[in-house]
């Protein structure tokens, strides 16, 4: 069951009754805005309904959505979604970094029980950042390794700002 921590950050009252969270908690797993996990997504453009994309899944927001009238409430996340290019329609290019993930151009919802089913088994943590954020932390980790420092042995990936669109 889902456990919300802390106050709602948002709270909407339109069509439905929408409150925003920045922090929840699924079982021992904790999940917090800009958080970044593993993830298997199931690509809606294949012809194999069960094919499963292995990407990174920025947690933007979890919210709670009651649609009016109805007694029910909905427990969805909200993800940003970056896709290695190979798993992209144009594939690899030449002129993608050998560390780079492409944003998927839009945000995805979905229940929270199916967020936690489709995580992935790999918990070990690794850094998303901008390319420049990139360069820099490769450029400290080479000069750690030419001084015999030690080098922090997380890994690192960047997302371009450019985005995918699917079709």
């Amino acid at each position: 069951d889902v456990e919300w921590l802390g106050p709602p950050a948002v709270q909407e009252d339109d069509d439905a009754h929408k409150e925003t969270y920045l922090r929840f908690r699924v079982g021992e797993r904790e999940f917090w805005t800009n958080q970044f996990v593993r993830f298997l997504f199931v690509d809606p453009t294949s012809d194999e309904s069960d094919e499963l994309v292995p990407c990174v899944a920025e947690v933007r927001n979890g919210f709670t959505l009651r649609a009016m009238g109805d007694d029910e409430l909905a427990h969805m996340v909200e993800l940003r979604l970056y896709f290695s290019p190979e798993d992209c329609p144009s594939g690899r290019t030449p002129r993608h970094g050998a560390d780079e993930l492409i944003a998927l151009g839009e945000e995805v919802q979905m229940p929270v029980e199916n967020f936690i089913e489709s995580l992935g088994e790999d918990t070990s943590p690794f850094l998303l950042v901008s390319y420049y954020e990139y360069c820099r932390i490769m450029a400290h980790r080479k000069f750690c390794a030419a001084s015999g420092q030690p080098v922090d042995p997380t890994p690192v990936q960047y997302a371009r700002f450019g985005f995918y669109m699917r079709n």
